[in-house]
């Protein structure tokens, strides 16, 4: 079922007056409590259970014959690069954040984002290696070598009887 279009029901009473009844929600809870019967202009609000939120910016109140917020599985920053400078400081390793909702990090000068689009998806920040650097390492790392062959090779000539 998608959890996500869950209105309360509506009837209309003898007297007209229209009256909702107040529909779970998964993974949270509402207030009037479900169950209850409302006067449609009755406002209801969600809250949702630890390690769900409602999705990211969208209001945890609504008329009773409006669409009622619903509750999604959080996304987790697992891990978190040193090298990785979030827009947000106080994001840390362990950090939860809303279903649909994007991170902003740069790494040296490259903007990224985690965007929370799968409910409860662990991300792993980290700042891509650059080729070039590896390279220029690698480039350094076998002149070294030769270099060192080289002088060992002329020590070695001139110490001979």
């Amino acid at each position: 079922q998608d959890t996500s279009k869950i209105k309360a029901v509506v009837s209309t009473q003898s007297t007209g007056t229209v009256i909702c009844t107040v529909k779970d929600v998964p993974s949270g809870f509402r207030s009037p409590n479900v169950g209850y019967n409302v006067p449609e202009g009755t406002k209801i609000t969600t809250f949702c259970n630890t390690n769900f939120s409602l999705e990211h910016q969208v209001s945890n109140k609504a008329l009773c014959k409006e669409t009622q917020p619903s509750c999604h599985k959080k996304c987790v920053v697992e891990k978190l690069d040193d090298k990785a400078k979030m827009s947000d400081s106080s994001v840390k390793a362990g950090s939860t954040f809303s279903y649909k909702e994007k991170l902003s990090y740069t790494c040296d000068k490259d903007a990224l984002n985690l965007n929370c689009a799968v409910e409860g998806e662990a991300f792993d920040v980290s700042c891509p290696t650059s080729h070039a650097a590896a390279i220029a390492g690698a480039v350094v790392a076998v002149v070294v070598i030769i270099a060192t062959i080289v002088v060992v090779r002329v020590i070695y000539l001139r110490n001979r009887p």
